[in-house]
């Protein structure tokens, strides 16, 4: 049976936040959880553009509970600050739908000296992610029977276009340009999908046996959404009608939001026990490469060790105390 936005259960009493959700399959997701009574935390980096988009889903769900949590994957201290605002406002989170992400932008950097692609599509998600944890795992802990907490990341097919020798060690190898730029723009893409993978995989195996809280990653498909900024900032020498014409043959953002709500709701992840699985449209089992796999743990021992390293580093927090603290939950690097 194909999964369908009437598929969702009632989610009443749940609350989710959603990366990315001021447009695209980011706004859907919002709608579509806000519809079945979730209480929605957009978190975005544009208070205007966030607020058009809330307008646009109360314009079809006038009762919808989605709220403005201002957010720039790009900024780490933003980040922190985020997450202490939601905290101090709520007391459970039943689903994080990390959705944001850039694709094929030319080699620049995030405030804090990441390249851009992998600083936002990784380092963003895996700092929100560990500072939210306990708050999921605490929920897990008192889930009223319903469905398993959720933590989804929004990959890609791209993962087929990480590098070979991709790494995470440290900044040099974390900010690798991979020339010739016309290509390493999307080699860089590739390796951030991959990271978004890696992220899944990992708290998988961090959190404690029994947690009921299922990681997913996921490739909502080639959908016509903003994505294109980044590519039509890296090939300026090719004509915009190019990129709309390619706009006719991909998925709408409502199909490509399909994939991402299954993960995020879909009582067949907990029956099915589809934890640590990567899902592809529509709502269906799919193949990771064996880099994504990473079945000796080389990339998420990497790619954990510096990302502890570099948010101590930046902001003063030891991700591993932190966790130890608020949710007694063991940092494996």
């Amino acid at each position: 049976m194909v999964f369908t936005f009437n598929d969702i259960p009632d989610l009443s009493g749940k609350v989710a936040i959603v990366t990315g959700g001021n447009s695209g399959i980011g706004e859907i997701s919002c709608k579509e959880l806000a519809a079945k009574g979730a209480r929605v935390y957009m978190a975005s980096r544009s208070e205007s553009k966030a607020k058009e988009s809330i307008e646009r889903i109360r314009k079809s769900h006038s009762e919808a509970d989605v709220i403005f949590l201002e957010c720039d994957l790009t900024d780490l201290g933003s980040v922190k600050s985020a997450v202490e605002r939601f905290l101090s406002k709520e007391k459970r989170l039943d689903i994080l739908l990390n959705n944001a992400g850039i694709m094929a932008t030319p080699y620049q950097f995030t405030k804090d000296g990441l390249e851009l692609q992998n600083g936002t599509n990784v380092m963003g998600h895996y700092l929100i992610t560990m500072l939210l944890l306990p708050i999921l795992y605490q929920t897990s802990k008192v889930n009223d029977g319903g469905n398993s907490v959720r933590i989804v990341q929004v990959s890609s097919d791209a993962i087929m276009m990480a590098p070979s020798d991709a790494s995470f060690k440290d900044l040099e190898s974390f900010n690798h340009q991979y020339l010739p730029e016309y290509k390493g723009t999307w080699t860089r893409y590739g390796k951030s999908k991959l990271g978004n993978v890696i992220l899944s995989n990992e708290i998988k195996r961090m959190l404690p046996e029994g947690s009921r809280i299922s990681n997913l990653s996921v490739h909502p498909g080639v959908i016509n959404t903003g994505l294109t900024r980044g590519p039509l900032e890296s090939y300026r020498f090719l004509p915009s009608f190019l990129f709309r014409l390619i706009g006719y043959f991909v998925k709408s953002p409502e199909q490509g939001a399909l994939t991402q709500i299954f993960a995020s709701t879909s009582s067949e992840i907990d029956e099915k026990s589809m934890d640590g699985a990567f899902l592809r449209p529509m709502a269906r089992l799919g193949q990771k490469t064996k880099l994504a796999e990473d079945e000796e743990g080389r990339l998420g021992k990497e790619l954990f060790t510096f990302a502890r390293g570099f948010v101590k580093e930046k902001l003063g927090i030891d991700v591993a105390e932190y966790l130890e603290e608020k949710a007694g939950i063991k940092y494996l690097h």
